[in-house]
């Protein structure tokens, strides 16, 4: 900086050629018969192809709209079948959960019945084995009181017949 307040900048120098630009386009005036016939024509081409796009539009949403009825048709029976087929597979394997807890169930009270069976037939077993003895034991007992009996009532005989003699 100088003195006087005021800085200096340098000067740019551009060396070589200044860039090419394009010309200008001229617009042509929308009133020459040229222009108003092409864009007439296209007016038209496009009135066509927008006549032809929404009579094929019509068809596919009757298309469409036959479809969804039929598909509909063929969907609703489809569904319930799936709908029941799940509710038979979900009935099903209640009923055979149901069934095989029951199953258990009755094989354990079936097998606590057949051990208890087996104590039963054993008890009976041993009371029979027990009165059988003591059956025996009576029978003995019986058979030496019929002996004692008899040779008691042989000396009363004998006995009556001594003193029947004196």
């Amino acid at each position: 900086m100088r003195g006087n307040g005021k800085s200096e900048q340098p000067k740019l120098n551009f060396k070589g050629q200044k860039p090419q630009t394009k010309p200008a386009n001229k617009k042509q005036r929308a009133d020459s018969n040229n222009s108003t016939n092409t864009i007439m024509d296209e007016l038209f081409n496009i009135n066509t192809q927008l006549e032809a796009m929404t009579e094929e539009l019509r068809e596919l949403r009757e298309d469409l709209s036959m479809l969804k009825r039929e598909e509909i048709e063929d969907l609703i029976p489809k569904t319930v079948s799936a709908i029941m087929s799940k509710i038979e597979e979900t009935v099903s394997k209640k009923i055979k959960t149901e069934v095989a807890n029951k199953t258990q169930t009755l094989h354990e009270k079936l097998a606590g019945l057949e051990f208890e069976n087996e104590q039963l037939k054993q008890t009976v077993c041993d009371l029979k084995n027990n009165n059988t003895q003591a059956i025996n034991e009576l029978d003995i007992l019986i058979e030496k009181d019929y002996e004692t009996s008899r040779e008691a009532l042989k000396l009363a005989n004998y006995n009556e017949q001594i003193f029947a003699k004196e």
